[in-house]
């Protein structure tokens, strides 16, 4: 199912639901660039520390922003042994402009290919992205707002709002008391900028966001007072909502957060700074505090890259990374486990939130989908690959143990299953992200 500015806020329940039922959240992110084309000493290169590569990448984060994020939420079924459900959205996102929030970034080329090779759809994300912010933007937003001290700075926005006051200036010169006219097709937290602007300008109006738009209505000085001081729909409501609109999908990202389910990606690092940088806090300068921050908000990673690369050490395992590549393996008989994980049931996106009483813990590492290959998501793209759907690692029964639990099959070498970074995540010039921090 795809998720735009348009159904955003009517699924944010539903999506509570879901996320707070789940055992796991498969997630994959796509950017409008990877890398910056550094050269010199900021280039990166095979023999950099995890904290060089992290300086050099936080240059490639900031200036890229994201398009598109894919959320998959698995939830045992009651009754069900070893079966999942699996509730699959793709979140298109686009950054907030609103009063001092006008974010610049750049597209890469290469990245364009790849999305364009997939079918991504430009329209969607240019058009109809749901708004986003970090903390940083977030309280110098509301510090503007709520005192009143912020200015329209888009020339669209300058231009629509001159039209909006010519407009009703010219209705109100020939408009009585009680009398009312709509303003249509403006929504969102615009049609709140519009009515801040509007009552400051007009004192003799008084307006309403409805369905058709946004209405406004001639009333006297003294009306005008009762409805200021006594309305729900007063100003200081209604500034909490342009808020709240303007916070978009970052109001998402706190629940998810709050939530702590564990995080399940493929050479996801990308996405962790990306999810830093664009809904927590900028990327800090140093690495240690990267990692301490990105641990608090999700205190458990699994990375199945990294999973993958652990069973080449252990077993008799091709060196496969990428996503498709390992998935084709294990669903081979390279893998005598293949049939053996739990079946995963792809959700229709009218289907109900399973009780939450049927959440169990996931036994073994997840696996491949009913029939043994992967069934066709509605409404997602060709280029998302369902997360998590990989057949029963070998050895890697653990792999989903709580903080503090060792992985069963190390032996004297035992770790704790804690959220793991890459010591040293590679370079990779190629702009497939099956290759790439975050890839497919």
């Amino acid at each position: 199912m795809d998720i735009g500015a348009d159904e955003f806020e009517e699924s944010l329940p539903l999506l509570q639901e879901l996320v707070l039922g789940a055992d796991f959240v498969g997630l994959d992110i796509e950017f409008t660039g990877l890398r910056s084309n550094l050269s010199g000493p900021q280039q990166i290169s095979l023999f950099d520390l995890p904290s060089e590569w992290y300086l050099k990448t936080r240059q490639s984060v900031q200036q890229f922003t994201i398009c598109q994020i894919g959320l998959s939420v698995f939830s045992s079924i009651e009754g069900e042994s070893n079966k999942y459900v699996a509730h699959s959205c793709n979140f298109f996102l686009f950054p907030t402009t609103f009063g001092v929030l006008d974010s610049e970034f750049s597209f890469q080329a290469s990245s364009v290919q790849f999305l364009n090779q997939y079918g991504f759809d430009y329209n969607k994300f240019l058009k109809n992205g749901i708004p986003y912010m970090n903390e940083e933007q977030e309280k110098k937003i509301k510090h503007n707002i709520l005192t009143g001290n912020w200015k329209v700075r888009s020339s669209l926005d300058k231009e629509q709002i001159k039209v909006v006051i010519d407009e009703v200036t010219r209705w109100l010169d020939l408009a009585e008391e009680g009398d009312w006219m709509t303003l249509p097709g403006i929504a969102g937290f615009q049609a709140f900028e519009i009515q801040l602007v509007l009552r400051k300008a007009l004192p003799d109006i008084w307006t309403a966001l409805r369905d058709q738009g946004v209405v406004v209505k001639k009333v006297s000085t003294q009306h005008r007072w009762y409805l200021e001081n006594t309305s729900c729909d007063r100003e200081s409501c209604w500034k909490e909502k342009i808020l709240l609109s303007a916070r978009g999908f970052s109001v998402f990202f706190q629940m998810l957060v709050k939530a702590r389910k564990p995080l399940v990606g493929h050479n996801m690092m990308m996405d962790l700074l990306h999810l830093h940088e664009k809904f927590f806090r900028p990327l800090p300068e140093s690495y240690d505090e990267f990692k301490l921050n990105i641990h608090n908000l999700f205190p458990v990673l699994i990375d199945t890259k990294n999973v993958t690369k652990d069973i080449w050490k252990e077993l008799n395992f091709p060196k496969v990374s990428n996503l498709s590549e390992v998935y084709e393996v294990l669903n081979s008989d390279v893998n005598p486990t293949k049939n053996s994980g739990p079946v995963i049931i792809h959700a229709s996106s009218g289907d109900q939130v399973p009780p939450r009483s049927s959440i169990r813990r996931l036994p073994v590492w997840v696996s491949s989908v009913e029939g043994g290959a992967p069934a066709p998501v509605e409404g997602t793209q060709r280029y998302s690959h369902p997360r998590a759907q990989l057949p029963p690692l070998p050895g890697c029964a653990g792999a989903l143990c709580e903080p503090g639990e060792s992985y069963p099959s190390r032996g004297p070498q035992n770790q704790l299953c804690r959220p793991r970074l890459p010591q040293h995540p590679p370079p990779h010039p190629h702009p497939h992200r099956q290759e790439v921090a975050g890839g497919q």
